[in-house]
C-alpha cells in the first residue's frame, strides 16, 4: 500500500507500507491510484516508479560490469601479446627459441611450436631430433644471429649459429604465425 509520494527533481518516490489502510487506493494490475493530493497524476506516479526501477537496474549493471572491466584491464602480464604481431615480439619469441637451443631445453623448445606443428611431431620425438642436432654444441660463445621480418600474422626468421657446426644448419627462413596473441615457430 502507498502511504506517501515525495516529488524531487522529476523523480518520484513512493513510499510503501505493507499493511492495509485507508490512504490511497492503488491497483498495481492496472497501475491506476487515487492519491489524495491533487497534484500529482496517478500516470506521474506510475513514471516514477519506473524511472527508480530503471535506477536501480543501471545501478547494479555498473556494479556488475566495473569489476568486469578493471579484472580483463589486468592481462596476463605478457608484454609480448599485448604488442601484437610486432617484428620486435617476434624477435623475442626467437630468442626464446635459441635460449632453448643453447640451453640444450628441448622442451621448452617445443613449447614455442604451433599447436598444428605439435600434431606432426609429439614432443618426445622433437626432444630426440633436436638432441641429435644440437647436443655436443656451444650456441653461447658466439650468440646466433637472428634476421625477422614480419607481414600481419606471418613472421619469417633466419637463425645464424656461429659454432663448429654451424655448416649443417639449415640458412632457410622458417615461417612462424601469431595466434593467439602469440607468435609460434609454424615451419612443419
Amino acid at each position: 500500500m502507498i502511504v506517501g509520494v515525495v516529488r524531487r527533481g522529476g523523480l518520484v518516490k513512493v513510499r510503501r507500507r505493507d499493511t492495509v489502510s485507508a490512504d490511497p487506493q492503488v491497483d498495481f494490475a492496472s497501475g491506476k491510484a487515487e492519491l489524495d493530493r491533487p497534484d500529482i497524476e496517478s500516470d506521474d506516479l506510475w513514471q516514477g516508479v519506473e524511472m527508480n526501477r530503471t535506477h536501480r537496474a543501471l545501478c547494479v549493471l555498473g556494479a556488475v560490469s566495473m569489476p568486469i572491466l578493471v579484472l580483463s584491464a589486468c592481462g596476463d602480464g605478457n608484454v609480448d601479446s599485448a604488442a601484437g604481431p610486432t617484428s620486435a615480439a617476434l624477435r623475442g619469441e626467437a630468442s626464446k627459441l635459441v635460449a632453448a637451443l643453447a640451453s640444450h631445453d628441448y622442451a621448452a623448445a617445443y613449447q614455442v611450436r604451433s599447436a598444428r606443428c605439435k600434431l606432426t611431431l609429439n614432443q618426445d620425438d622433437f626432444v630426440a631430433s633436436m638432441a641429435q642436432r644440437y647436443d655436443g654444441r656451444d650456441l653461447t660463445t658466439k650468440p646466433s644471429e637472428l634476421t625477422v621480418s614480419t607481414s600481419g600474422s606471418t613472421g619469417t626468421v633466419t637463425m645464424t649459429h656461429f659454432d663448429a657446426r654451424a655448416s649443417e644448419d639449415d640458412p632457410k627462413p622458417t615461417t612462424w604465425t601469431f595466434i593467439d596473441g602469440q607468435w609460434r615457430f609454424d615451419s612443419c
